[in-house]
């Protein structure tokens, strides 16, 4: 029989496994604990993959599939707006290279902006 501990619980962001002070938690367990997370904060791509892979792991397929969709669909979103960030970095780098009269050093940032972010 599998004691059961008054321990807090916390998620371990390297692993995403949630634990608690005695015990990790049955993979049961664990979905509750990312269930009610991510009714908290539904934007949490790194928990919902791990529902996902927690969904698998159960054999509840059809919900692994769309949690982990999701959390692709989360990330992808974040990763375009991280690359328009950057271009306007590396454009900006540009600038300061041209204005300092380094034109190979500017153009090659230009490039870099393009390709993270083309017109």
């Amino acid at each position: 029989m599998e004691e059961q501990s008054a321990g807090s619980q916390t998620m371990d962001p390297q692993s995403g496994e949630t634990t608690t002070e005695d015990r990790p938690l049955t993979v049961d367990e664990e979905i509750a604990e990312i269930e009610k997370l991510l009714s908290e904060e539904p934007d949490d791509f790194q928990a919902r993959c791990r529902l996902g892979e927690l969904y698998f792991n159960k054999g509840r397929m059809d919900e692994a599939l769309a949690e982990v969709k999701k959390s692709i669909e989360m990330a992808e979103g974040l990763r375009i707006e991280m690359d328009r960030s950057l271009a306007m970095y590396y454009s900006n780098l540009g600038t300061i290279y041209g204005t300092k009269g380094m034109l190979d050093e500017a153009t090659a940032q230009f490039k870099r902006a393009l390709e993270l972010n083309p017109l």
